[in-house]
């Protein structure tokens, strides 16, 4: 998706058709003289808006930036797209190439390899080494604001869960205990977190 902004105003100069079909505009109305529509008017959340004026004053002095952010439509849903900004002199002055890629479905790949890595498969709880990160992070960012922070460990082996096994079958004890992950889900506070520690 290449287009080009001023390096003074951050609005479209000009874009082409895969710019124009991802915000949902036409280049007449992202380009109309002196009513162009500024670039940031695109972008889906602060993180990324910090992250492109970031960028954008970097390569203003002769740093081409290339980062990762979200932008979104006039409708519809964000996305996901990479963008490499870099800034070119013209007989008019400076002007600043962007070109975006779209990397919504890489984006997504990799959120679901993040959640399964860090999941039991059978009750979709964070596992150990997410919980021992969590809880390191938690007691650290405690430490800082002189706050405190609750740990509160449970033994989960149902009464004669072994039994149940044995005579109804792994299945009916599989669905025993994601049964029990989902109650302990539902009565948890939503900050709080609920996962596998290590059994001791």
């Amino acid at each position: 998706m290449p287009s080009s902004c001023s390096a003074t105003n951050r609005s479209f100069l000009v874009c082409n058709r895969v710019t124009q079909d991802w915000l949902g505009a036409s280049e007449e109305e992202l380009t109309r003289h002196n009513q162009r529509l500024p670039i940031t008017r695109f972008f889906a959340d602060a993180e990324s808006l910090t992250r492109f004026q970031s960028a954008f004053s970097a390569q203003l002095h002769g740093e081409p930036q290339r980062f990762e952010c979200r932008i979104t439509p006039s409708q519809g849903a964000a996305h996901w797209v990479e963008m490499n900004i870099n800034r070119v002199d013209v007989a008019a002055g400076d002007m600043v190439i962007v070109v975006a890629r779209d990397i919504g479905r890489q984006r997504a790949q990799q959120l679901r390899s993040n959640i399964k890595s860090h999941t039991t498969a059978l009750t979709g709880w964070p596992n150990r080494q997410y919980f021992q990160q969590h809880l390191t992070n938690a007691i650290n960012a405690a430490r800082s604001c002189r706050s405190s922070v609750a740990l509160i460990t449970w033994i989960s082996n149902p009464p004669r869960f072994k039994d149940i096994n044995n005579t109804l079958g792994h299945d009916i004890g599989d669905r025993l205990l994601k049964q029990m992950a989902q109650r302990l889900r539902q009565i948890a506070a939503r900050p709080d977190v609920v996962a596998r520690g290590r059994r001791r």
